[in-house]
Formats: C-alpha cells, sequence, structure tokens
C-alpha cells in the first residue's frame, strides 16, 4: 500500500513549495480536529513528520506549526468556511498527483498516533482523499489494513 515512510520521503522529498506545505497542514488540521480536540500525540507525530521527512524538513517548523495552528483556530472559529476554505487548498494541491498521494498518508500518521483511528478520523480521512481526487481504498489503516 502506499503509506510506508519510504514512500512518503522520496515523494515528499521531491515537493518543495509551500502549496504543499500549507496543504499538508490543512489535512493536518482538519484531522486533529476529526475526533473534537487536538491531541498531544497527534502534535508529536507532527513534529516528528516535519523534522524527518526530507520535503518538510526544508521548512522552519515554528513556521508550519505557525500555519496549523493559524487553520485549527479558523476550523474552531468557523468551521463550515474554515473547512471550505482548507479543502479548497487541498484540492489545488490534487491537482499535483505526486504531492497528493503523500499527504493521506502523513494524514494517516497523524491519525493512529493516539492509538485510534476513529469514526470521525475516518470520515475527515475519507473527505481529505474526496479533495485530493484520491481513493481512501488505495490507503492502509495504519491500526487494522485497508481504510
Amino acid at each position: 500500500m502506499l503509506a510506508s515512510l519510504e514512500f512518503i520521503q522520496a515523494a515528499v522529498a521531491r515537493q518543495r513549495n509551500k502549496p504543499f506545505l500549507k496543504a499538508t497542514m490543512a489535512a493536518s488540521a482538519l484531522a486533529m480536529l476529526a475526533d473534537g480536540e487536538v491531541q498531544l500525540a497527534e502534535r508529536y507525530r507532527l513534529d516528528e513528520i516535519l523534522q524527518r521527512l526530507e520535503g518538510l524538513k526544508i521548512y522552519d517548523p515554528q513556521k508550519a506549526i505557525a500555519i496549523l495552528d493559524e487553520f485549527i483556530h479558523d476550523l474552531r472559529s468557523n468551521d463550515r468556511e474554515a473547512r471550505e476554505v482548507l479543502l479548497g487548498k487541498l484540492a489545488r494541491a490534487g491537482q499535483d498527483p505526486e504531492s497528493a498521494r503523500v499527504i493521506p498518508s502523513v494524514v494517516l500518521a497523524i491519525c493512529a498516533s493516539d492509538g485510534v483511528f476513529s469514526e470521525g478520523e475516518r470520515h475527515v480521512f475519507e473527505e481529505i482523499c474526496a479533495a485530493l481526487g484520491l481513493n481512501p481504498a488505495d490507503y492502509e489503516d495504519p491500526l487494522k489494513g485497508s481504510v
């Protein structure tokens, strides 16, 4: 399946642009709030991804987290409008198939960080895949198998 760390590293290494970073942070914000609150384990996992993946570690992690925090704030303030904007960022990222395929893998890693892939997280994952023009079944549930 497509969720291997090697796949993420190779694909992200080729995506050195800010729209990709923003789309990844948009998907991360949506995933983190899928079950109602941002878990510390989810933030730690994202920090690890930002530090380890070649295409994301070129960015200052504090700037990436600032983008994430802005998106989380927007979702908490006006979920409907912010969700529409964030899904729009993902739809634009979906125009580059190579970038698009990486983002759900990052989302799955974040969702699995607390050991539970909840129904809310599954729904948001499917919504993110749809915005990117991808089939969620092409990804592996990090806790069970195919999504």
